[in-house]
């Protein structure tokens, strides 16, 4: 669920998140191991080191067929916490369209007008993508990118796009892996699926979609 968090919070034009690059470095700063746990102790560290505001906590749970999403925003110098959100979905096909709604509500609890989240707010299964699962296997290629490189994690993103064929986000990310090992034909081809389906994204994924019909650019998630 952290991805499909980031993508919902990163829709704020206010809010700005450490990328995994950025959690990395920091991790090795810290003298600790790549993949170390990121409990409460660890990333409350990060987020002072790195002076960020707050660090999130999010849980999931399951009571009956319903699953229970909770999210908290905690001040990284005391550790207190800023504000408390969470919803219930009546399904796991719901979980997505429940944090989504939460995320927006914490925004506001953290300052943002409501003007600005409805403008800067899609939906999170129209800006991401609707199947849980296509989710999880995005998340393995981000992983799998960030651990092993770009080759490794293209079959991750396809077999998303294969989940989910609306998925206008694996679609951008397919094609900027087949652009970092040198595959302009199939960069191309991916890049031009999802331009094609970039009225489905937030506006903050629309303007990087906008940019691929005219080259694709080598990046990484969290990367500018």
């Amino acid at each position: 669920m952290k991805q499909a968090l980031a993508f919902s919070l990163e829709q704020s034009p206010f809010l700005s998140m450490l990328s995994d690059q950025q959690i990395q470095q920091t991790l090795r700063f810290m003298g600790r191991p790549s993949g170390t746990p990121m409990n409460r102790e660890t990333t409350r560290e990060i987020c002072q080191r790195n002076q960020s505001k707050a660090m999130l906590a999010g849980s999931i749970s399951s009571v009956g067929t319903q699953y229970l999403v909770g999210i908290e925003a905690l001040d990284c110098e005391t550790g207190s916490s800023m504000a408390r959100v969470g919803g219930s979905a009546a399904s796991k096909d719901k979980v997505l369209t429940t944090l989504g709604q939460a995320a927006s509500e914490l925004r506001g609890k953290l300052g943002e007008s409501l003007a600005v989240v409805r403008r800067y707010d899609a939906p999170l299964e129209e800006a991401t993508t609707g199947s849980l699962d296509a989710l999880k296997m995005f998340n393995l290629g981000v992983k799998t990118l960030n651990e092993q490189g770009s080759a490794a994690s293209i079959p991750y993103f396809k077999r998303a796009i294969d989940l989910d064929p609306n998925f206008a986000g694996a679609y951008g990310i397919t094609a900027v892996m087949y652009g970092n090992i040198g595959e302009s034909a199939q960069a191309a081809e991916y890049a031009k699926r999802a331009y094609a389906l970039r009225d489905r994204v937030s506006e903050l994924e629309r303007l990087v979609l906008e940019g691929f019909p005219g080259g694709v650019r080598s990046r990484r998630p969290g990367q500018g």
